[in-house]
């Protein structure tokens, strides 16, 4: 089992990936990012959609978590289960089909944006809120902030809010139907029972 996060660390980490975050995009340019390429032959756009689509999860979860209810339900259609391997590869295809239309400026605010959703979210909750492991049904023996995956910015800062790292690269790797191997360091994340979901 993890060690509890305080929730002064938690919030410097999701600052500081945030920093982290703007770095890469302004490294990268608003030019770059609809060529092929990025990751197999996803764009940066819609790499970013796929971090948004399962960042989602750790929202709602912290939400929950604020609000004293469950979690609202995935976008994606019901009958697909995020934790089943084999629903996986259709929801990346259904975030993937989701986002391809939407201009580049919506999906990096979109993602930006979540920094400070997660940043606000976390600041309203206790540190036993945090890390009780019996709190909350919805991720039974789990904490809320938990050691997750982070890959070269794509976890960045949603990570340390549920999931183990190797669940999350394993995600990146259905994605783009790669066979997961190493893991980044252990941070926030986004994902449900063991809690991102991606990337």
């Amino acid at each position: 089992m993890t060690e509890p996060m305080s929730k002064a660390a938690l919030l410097e980490l999701i600052e500081r990936e945030r920093g982290l975050w703007d770095d890469m995009v302004a490294e990268i340019g608003e030019d770059r990012m609809l060529q092929p390429g990025a990751t197999g032959d996803w764009n940066f756009k819609a790499v970013v959609a796929h971090l948004n689509g399962w960042r989602i999860g750790t929202l709602a979860r912290l939400a929950a978590a604020r609000d004293h209810s469950d979690p609202v339900a995935p976008p994606w259609p019901s009958d697909l289960d995020e934790d089943d391997e084999g629903d996986v590869d259709t929801i990346n295809e259904w975030i993937y089909r989701a986002n391809r239309d939407r201009p580049l400026g919506e999906v990096l605010g979109e993602y930006r944006h979540s920094f400070k959703r997660m940043y606000d979210t976390t600041s309203a909750l206790s540190e036993h809120e945090l890390n009780d492991i019996d709190r909350y049904p919805w991720i039974a023996g789990h904490r809320l902030a938990v050691g997750g995956c982070h890959v070269a910015g794509q976890g960045a800062g949603g990570e340390a809010l549920g999931e183990d790292g190797q669940r999350c690269q394993q995600r990146a790797d259905h994605a783009q139907g790669q066979d997961s191997g190493s893991h980044g360091p252990l941070l926030l994340s986004d994902s449900s029972a063991d809690t991102e979901r991606t990337t």
